[in-house]
């Protein structure tokens, strides 16, 4: 027993791990395990999230009408294509609607404090 009692070679001894090999044996970084080929490679059905629904977004802000126009079309569109990004298409609706209420309100009691005098 030269090596301190450990078997050497590929071959494991009768008494062994029942298991096998632990998930973690093995080089993580060799190129031929067909599990690092797996995960890296791409899938041919990811979707894409619609630009317009992330427009939709950007204009609620910036001028909230194109924001509603850009987020019903953008709801439409992944309707009929199945991309991702409803719930931001829905978010661009919603707040585009929220802003055009709020100024809708302030014109409204900015005209009838004005003509209160």
């Amino acid at each position: 027993m030269t090596d301190g009692g450990y078997r050497s070679g590929p071959a494991a001894p009768s008494g062994g791990d029942p298991f096998g090999d632990g998930p973690f044996a093995g080089d993580p970084f060799a190129v031929d395990q067909p599990s690092a080929a797996v995960a890296r490679a791409p899938t041919s059905q990811q979707q894409e999230t619609s630009t317009l629904a992330t427009l939709s977004v950007v204009f609620a802000f910036v001028f909230a009408p194109a924001g509603v126009v850009l987020g019903h079309l953008a709801l439409s569109q992944i309707h009929e294509t199945g991309d991702r990004g409803r719930d931001r298409a829905l978010v661009g609706v919603t707040l585009s609607y929220v802003f055009i209420t709020a100024v809708v309100v302030a014109l409204v009691v900015a005209a009838a404090g004005v003509h209160a005098r």
